[in-house]
């Protein structure tokens, strides 16, 4: 008696067999997701039903809310517009307020000039010319002239400049009658 089995496997068969079980592993996985789903479902069951009387009240008052927000974004709508409005008249005014100055900043500077020109020839006529005595009598006048800045940062110097000559001149021209009052 032969009783012996005879199994042969092919390639064909093994990678079947590895087929199958990959499936199956999948199956598996896609199985414990669905039971997961399941659970996860249940419990957000369990909290609507639980919660209920509150989600209900949420929303009957949700037309309440609805039109609440229509209004408020009607009304900053309309502040918005205002509000654009009101920059692009501010936006305007400044131009123009602008074009004036740099108008007008031409010309003082031209006159600042001749002023400060003037000024240079009367000391140096006054410093050639001149008695003494007038020339002591004139320290109390203090002519500054500068140039007419083009920015804010420039006019804060010139500020503060012209500010610390003025001291000095009056500094100056108040030390010779102290000395003459002792």
């Amino acid at each position: 008696m032969n009783n012996a089995i005879n199994i042969s496997l092919s390639f064909k068969d093994m990678g079947l067999f590895v087929l199958w079980v990959l499936l199956s592993g999948v199956l598996l996985y896609i199985l414990m997701i669905l039971i997961r789903f399941y659970r996860s479902f249940k419990e957000i069951m369990k909290i609507v039903d639980e919660k209920r009387p509150e989600i209900d009240s949420v929303i009957d008052e949700l037309p309440g809310i609805t039109k609440n927000v229509n209004a408020i974004s009607g009304e900053v709508a309309h502040g918005m517009e205002a509000f654009h409005q009101t920059v692009d008249n501010l936006a305007e005014t400044s131009d123009n307020v602008t074009d004036a100055i740099a108008e007008k900043s031409g010309m003082a500077g031209k006159v600042s000039s001749i002023m400060h020109t003037v000024s240079i020839i009367k000391t140096f006529y006054e410093e050639y010319f001149g008695n003494k005595e007038e020339a002591e009598a004139t320290d109390d006048t203090v002519m500054v002239c500068k140039e007419v800045p083009k920015s804010d940062f420039d006019r804060d110097n010139v500020k503060d400049e012209v500010q610390e000559e003025v001291k000095n001149k009056q500094g100056q021209a108040t030390r010779p009658s102290e000395k003459t009052d002792k």
